[in-house]
């Protein structure tokens, strides 16, 4: 598997990520009486969705004026600070992302990772998952030797919120796995990867498709 191939993975995982990030924060408001303020964050969620779907269509463009206006719906009626505000920075950023604006998505994803710290703390899995989103951003804009504290300490907030052996820590094990392999330190991704495919294996089985991503970081790295 070639390095663009693992990188463009660890982008959809950690979307995957920030998805359920959403999907816990609209479950939390379902059980909120009916405000003004949750009929904006309704509001904000229905742009959101929209968004998602020109997404999958593959209409970048059109899912990133959709995503800007859900931000600025955000940003004024929910406030700068507002997680759900650090949501909708988020799909934009993705889009940007995907359009190949990754200037413009770090910003996005720095603003989100701040609003993230300061509204669950420092140690979240949430800011784990806002961490990783930004290390793989400047990575990709080729300043491999910045992401790297950035991805140490998303895997640190993973091994101690969640556990050694849970799933998202095997997700930032890869991810630090692949800098170092992007670094040409090979010694150093290959316990990682090795590590990995462990966890993905005993928590999710040997078919699942993660355990057969892992494989294939493993097996990448030793034909290099």
């Amino acid at each position: 598997m070639t390095r663009a191939v693992g990188l463009g993975i660890i982008g959809l995982i950690l979307l995957a990520s920030a998805l359920a990030v959403a999907a816990r924060l609209r479950s939390a408001l379902l059980q909120e009486p009916a405000t003004e303020l949750q009929e904006a964050r309704a509001a904000v969620y229905r742009l959101s969705d929209q968004a998602a779907d020109l997404r999958h269509a593959g209409n970048y463009p059109e899912a990133r004026r959709i995503a800007e206006e859900a931000l600025a719906l955000a940003e004024k009626s929910l406030g700068p600070d507002d997680p759900d505000t650090a949501a909708s920075l988020n799909n934009v950023g993705v889009l940007c992302q995907y359009m190949g604006d990754l200037p413009a998505a770090r910003a996005l994803f720095e603003r989100a990772l701040a609003i993230w710290e300061k509204a669950l703390g420092p140690e979240h899995p949430d800011t784990a998952t806002s961490l990783n989103n930004v290390a793989f951003l400047i990575q990709a804009m080729g300043d491999l030797p910045a992401a790297r504290p950035l991805y140490e300490r998303a895997l640190a907030i993973c091994e101690k919120t969640l556990g050694p052996d849970h799933p998202d820590t095997a997700t930032s094990l890869n991810n630090l796995a692949h800098l170092f392999q992007a670094m040409g330190d090979l010694p150093a991704a290959r316990p990682l990867f090795e590590r990995a495919l462990a966890i993905t294996e005993k928590a999710l089985g040997p078919d699942h498709p993660d355990t057969a991503w892992s494989l294939n970081n493993l097996a990448g790295l030793l034909q290099a």
